[in-house]
């Protein structure tokens, strides 16, 4: 079974090939330059389509959406001095 996008290229490519015939001879070369072109366009972008969604593909699996690293480094804030969670007590002293 044929896939139904090579169906309507070929379609389009037909009436291309009938009009452009039907109005003179003289555009045969063009008509040969659609021919050989159009489907060799369609290809290009066919296989750009594929590698492109492999690609998103390949980056979705090995880097995903969750980053615990990430969400730590929100948490705790900037890198430096830490303050601690909770007030230090008071420094004891002698009576």
């Amino acid at each position: 079974k044929k896939c139904t996008c090579v169906l309507i290229l070929r379609k389009a490519l037909m009436f291309m090939v009938r009009y452009i015939g039907a109005t003179t001879e003289l555009f045969f070369p063009q008509m040969l330059l659609l021919i050989i072109t159009l489907p060799g366009l369609t290809l290009l972008l066919c296989l750009a389509l594929v590698l492109m969604g492999c690609v998103i593909r390949k980056k979705r699996r090995m880097e995903g959406m969750y980053r615990p690293s990430a969400e730590e480094s929100k948490q705790t804030g900037p890198r430096g001095a830490e303050r601690p969670g909770l007030p230090l007590p008071k420094e004891e002293r002698l009576i």
